[in-house]
């Protein structure tokens, strides 16, 4: 997904928590949205970095044996609420906390009787 100028890769966890990534991977920029979901990670089709949710560096299956690149990377994540089906990343500053989402009368989920045919 394309989101205010950012490319973002959103997956589920097992949990049915929503991740939101930059779409491009932090070692030679390929889209991880080509990648594939491996529980709660994502792993990058290109070199097979593995990635965890908050977008720490698991796994460098490329790189040799005493290669320190795995602690060296990052993947940009994003902070993602989810309200009435509605998915918010919040793209601010790395490390930035977002702030609340306001109580629109949206969020909450209608009563079933308004919906109803007679």
């Amino acid at each position: 997904r394309r989101i205010a100028g950012e490319s973002l890769v959103l997956y589920r966890r097992p949990d049915a928590a929503v991740v939101a990534m930059e779409d491009r991977c932090c070692h030679r920029h390929a889209p991880l949205s080509l990648g594939r979901k491996e529980g709660d990670s994502i792993r990058c089709m290109y070199h097979g970095m593995k990635f965890a949710p908050d977008g720490r560096c698991l796994e460098t299956p490329a790189e040799p044996m005493g290669s320190t690149l795995c602690s060296r990377v990052r993947q940009r994540s994003y902070p993602v609420q989810v309200r009435a089906g509605v998915v918010f990343a919040w793209l601010g500053p790395e490390g930035s906390v977002p702030p609340p989402l306001p109580g629109f009368h949206c969020f909450p989920a209608p009563d079933s009787h308004v919906f109803a045919f007679k």
